[in-house]
């Protein structure tokens, strides 16, 4: 059987195989994509954009922390200034029952 032709000797299945592996590579890529929401998934993507976007996404973060924590600063803040308005309220009552006597 010498005029049988496999996938090996065949140069176009060889062709189209090259083709079809680049497709799913291609395929790859995109689905990673799409399935983390970035356009640079890691170094292997663009190494500069990936490390601006790791850097983007730790300030991220950080503002995040802070903004936290700014929401509990304001949250003290509030407690603190009605506190003082009820220390306030009770020395002035306090003058008012001193000027009595």
């Amino acid at each position: 059987m010498s005029g049988v032709n496999s996938i090996h000797t065949n140069s176009s299945a060889l062709i189209a195989l090259q083709g079809l592996n680049k497709i799913n590579a291609s395929l790859a890529a995109v689905t990673k994509r799409v399935n983390t929401g970035y356009k640079v998934n890691d170094a292997i993507d663009d190494g500069a954009a990936f490390a601006v976007a790791q850097g983007l996404r730790a300030d991220i973060k950080a503002i995040d922390a802070v903004a936290g924590q700014l929401q509990n600063a304001q949250g003290l803040i509030a407690v603190a200034n009605e506190a003082g308005t009820k220390t306030s309220d009770a020395l002035g009552r306090l003058k008012g029952v001193l000027a009595v006597l």
